[in-house]
């Protein structure tokens, strides 16, 4: 239950208007094939680190976005990399561990107490494990990132999918106010 709670409520903020209007701005950013690989996965960490469930929906929305609006990017690994982003999450103030031992009640709670998060997720071990797997990862897709000759763009009837679920839900919107 706690799980099926996580991803909606990052649903609920990622598909709210600000929520959207923040991604896009956020897509927006990146110019290059290589600067869009490496931001999404920096921009994902940092979500997950939050936050896994808005990290997830996120992910999604922005692997969308920027295929669409930057040019000869490889969207297969454009779509990874979002994906990747989400380990983070293990390391963040959402993730499951660190939330179930600073309860009372928790299983491991007669050997170790209760556990603040100050201890757990916010512990210079694990910021550290954070930071520098983030760090290697973001060069890791660097290096990987094809040249724009060689990538993979997203298929022109994906990209025509994705302006009819924008004009489907400027609609919704409209008919809403």
């Amino acid at each position: 239950m706690q799980m099926a709670l996580m991803v909606v409520a990052g649903l609920s903020v990622a598909s709210v208007p600000l929520g959207r209007k923040i991604l896009r701005s956020l897509a927006a950013i990146p110019k290059t094939p290589r600067t869009g690989i490496i931001f999404i996965t920096l921009a994902i960490s940092l979500f997950s680190w939050v936050h896994w469930g808005i990290g997830l929906v996120a992910g999604a929305f922005l692997a969308r976005e920027m295929g669409r609006r930057i040019e000869k990017i490889d969207y297969p690994l454009l779509v990874a990399c979002a994906y990747i982003g989400l380990a983070a999450g293990t390391f963040g103030i959402f993730a499951y561990e660190p939330q179930e031992v600073s309860r009372a009640g928790h299983a491991l709670e007669p050997v170790a107490g209760i556990l603040p998060l100050a201890q757990t997720a916010l512990s210079s071990m694990a910021l550290s494990g954070f930071f520098l797997g983030t760090a290697a990862i973001l060069v890791w897709v660097g290096l990987i990132c094809p040249a724009p000759k060689k990538a993979t763009p997203p298929e022109a009837e994906i990209l025509k999918r994705f302006e009819w679920e924008d004009r489907a839900e400027e609609l919704a919107a409209r008919s809403e106010r």
